[in-house]
């Protein structure tokens, strides 16, 4: 009879030749097992024994950001709407609030086709990134500039919607450069693994943050108003925005490497070539001047 120990050597190897396998059936319907090819099989050991890189989880860390807080000032513009002139509001029913946000559609969609394409090819994703929420930020910290506008009997009615709906095409631009550029980035950090999880999990934190994030908002909408303090009633927007913008920092790192990584290498091959360190090269110039992009 067999030792333990020549036992558990034996058990060690089945595991060891299973791990490089796939489950499948043959032509005939008849199950049978097919061998990884290296990529596949070293791809599956770095899965199996680490965790996520540190450049995929922070692109993560900044998708899941970014849909939280787009998600809370969504909300937040229509209970701020919706409080009385006399409060920083500007006394809007859902048709009216409504009507506003149609600008939002018409913003989107020219953004997507006309500068989005355009942008990407002369600043490159990172930058194109880092436009777009430097435009969201401070089209919505202005906002108590646009509530001056709810004062009807000083400056009409037309001002109010005039400056609310640039606000809503312009916040609606910025998430267009942001949202799909998030994306491609998720992609080029998870290149090698198994997007189909990559992106799952993305999805997954992006929804609990939406679940959860606006409603606290709302909260601290509602004791700053109570508060008494001057323009109490944007210190939630204001707080909302200082937060994201330190999460976005945190990951900056990240979506600056994702943007370096270049399609069909595994990722640890690819990290290290975008470079691990701050230091890293950027990719050479293109002769037309416009900022130079790996694989689109």
């Amino acid at each position: 009879r067999s030792s333990p120990a020549a036992a558990d050597d034996d058990a060690r190897q089945l595991r060891r030749s299973l791990s490089n396998t796939v489950t499948g059936t043959d032509p005939g319907g008849a199950p049978r097992s097919y061998p990884l090819a290296q990529g596949e099989a070293g791809a599956r050991e770095v899965a199996r024994r680490q965790c996520y890189p540190r450049v995929l989880l922070e692109t993560g860390l900044v998708y899941v950001v970014l849909s939280g807080a787009v998600s809370a000032t969504s909300q937040l513009f229509v209970l701020m709407v919706s409080y009385p002139a006399d409060k920083g509001g500007f006394g809007f029913g859902p048709a009216q609030i409504g009507m506003v946000q149609n600008a939002a559609a018409a913003g989107l969609l020219l953004t997507q086709q006309l500068v989005y394409p355009r942008i990407c090819k002369r600043l490159g994703f990172f930058r194109t990134f880092v436009f777009g929420w430097t435009l969201y930020a401070t089209v919505w910290a202005l906002f108590p500039v646009y509530s001056l506008f709810a004062d009807t009997a000083r400056y009409g009615s037309a001002p109010r919607y005039i400056a609310l709906c640039l606000l809503q095409a312009f916040s609606a631009c910025a998430c267009g450069l942001c949202f799909p550029t998030s994306f491609v980035l998720i992609n080029r950090a998870s290149e090698g693994m198994d997007k189909g999880v990559v992106n799952g999990w993305s999805n997954s934190c992006g929804a609990l943050v939406r679940a959860l994030w606006p409603p606290l908002t709302a909260w601290m909408l509602g004791a700053g108003a109570a508060s008494g303090l001057p323009d109490g009633v944007f210190l939630a927007l204001h707080i909302n925005l200082l937060l994201a913008t330190l999460g976005l920092l945190r990951g900056s790192w990240g979506i600056r490497t994702a943007g370096r990584i270049e399609f069909g290498k595994p990722n640890g091959e690819a990290a290290a070539a975008a470079g691990a360190g701050e230091g890293s090269a950027p990719a050479a110039p293109r002769s037309d001047g416009a900022a130079p992009l790996i694989d689109g």
